[in-house]
């Protein structure tokens, strides 16, 4: 699946629709002088967005995919935003704790085997009062026969809309209720949304959740 998400329909369908939504559910104002992680940046195409939505001052980008980094290298040099990409296992990253005031992790931990470790990981490199921004695929979809045939992935990612909700409560992050979206875009429901079009309704499952996180300012 990760050729998928270097693709226009990726940043048509997926990307831009999660990044204007994180946007919506930040209620805080963000600092002007903020510094952003992109954890699992891939090939760098939500860099665009992410000038655009949160205007941070500086931006560095973590990718485990060697394969990756160039194409995010060539994206992140055409940012007016300076961009530092680098390769690396977000569990690994050698940036001092506390040293983001955002992290944008999209579609970080619903591909990954070490789900507690990566979190752990993120909220360390908080600053406190710093905000994780995140968008996951949940069960419904990431179970489905087409994502099977598509890529392989762990068991962790099978989650639920409010298992990850719970494990980010547990990683000790705060989050609003009302900074919790969870959505079935067409392009995840059985048949490509036929069955709605059809009127045929079964029971709403959401295929993946979008949400703002915060470290609180008393964790130092």
């Amino acid at each position: 699946m990760r050729w998928l998400m270097g693709t226009g329909f990726w940043y048509r369908q997926v990307l831009k629709p999660s990044c204007a939504k994180l946007g919506e559910l930040l209620a805080q104002s963000l600092p002007e002088d903020l510094v952003l992680l992109d954890a699992g940046c891939g090939e760098g195409l939500a860099f665009k967005l992410i000038e655009q939505h949160f205007k941070p001052r500086v931006i560095f980008a973590l990718d485990i995919d060697a394969d990756l980094i160039s194409t995010a290298i060539r994206r992140g040099a055409r940012l007016q935003t300076p961009t530092h990409v680098m390769q690396g296992d977000v569990r690994l990253a050698s940036f001092q704790d506390n040293s983001f005031d955002v992290i944008f992790a999209h579609h970080l931990l619903s591909s990954s085997a070490h789900q507690t470790e990566v979190l752990e990981k993120l909220v360390a490199l908080l600053k406190p009062g710093g905000f994780l921004l995140s968008t996951e695929l949940c069960r419904a979809f990431t179970a489905s026969w087409r994502v099977k045939l598509m890529s392989r992935r762990p068991a962790q990612a099978h989650k639920t809309a409010a298992d990850y909700v719970h494990l980010y409560r547990q990683a000790g992050l705060t989050i609003e209720d009302n900074q919790i979206n969870t959505a079935r875009p067409w392009w995840s429901r059985r048949l490509l949304g036929l069955t709605q079009k059809l009127g045929i309704r079964p029971p709403f499952a959401a295929t993946c959740v979008t949400l703002v996180a915060r470290k609180p300012l008393d964790n130092l």
